[in-house]
């Protein structure tokens, strides 16, 4: 089913666009619409299992929808695992992959522009969404 563009509740920037591609792509999505929803529906998704979390683990940061192509850096930085952020806070991320792997308690989470922020995996879904803790 295809979306009208002005059904969207986000409207992502030209870097964001060009993210969305590569996730549609990698994904077998057929149009940039239907990525843009399925990222948002995560997003959705990851928002009700925290709140199912004791105060204390609730998130303390507000957190902004984006669409970033990023890396994690993890095993004395000779491993990488590539991906998207899906929402960003000062005090997190989540990162989302095509294809379930096996993650490190410790990573690293690495932009293009070669920003780097030491993270930990906080919790996961199926292995392809992760909950990322800066530390």
């Amino acid at each position: 089913m295809a979306m009208a563009k002005q059904d969207l509740e986000y409207e992502p920037s030209e870097d964001e666009i060009s993210s969305l591609e590569a996730f549609r792509a990698t994904m077998g999505i057929e149009t940039l619409e239907e990525a843009l929803r399925a990222l948002i529906l995560l997003g959705l998704e990851a928002t009700t299992m925290s709140d199912s979390c004791d105060d204390e683990e609730r998130r303390r940061a507000v957190r902004r929808k984006t669409i970033k192509s990023a890396q994690l850096v993890f095993n004395n930085r000779n491993s990488t695992v590539s991906g998207l952020v899906s929402n960003l806070s000062e005090t997190g991320a989540r990162f989302v992959v095509n294809a379930p792997v096996k993650l490190p308690a410790a990573v690293q989470l690495r932009f293009p522009d070669g920003e780097e922020r030491n993270a930990e995996i906080a919790w996961s879904k199926d292995q392809t969404i992760f909950g990322l803790r800066f530390v």
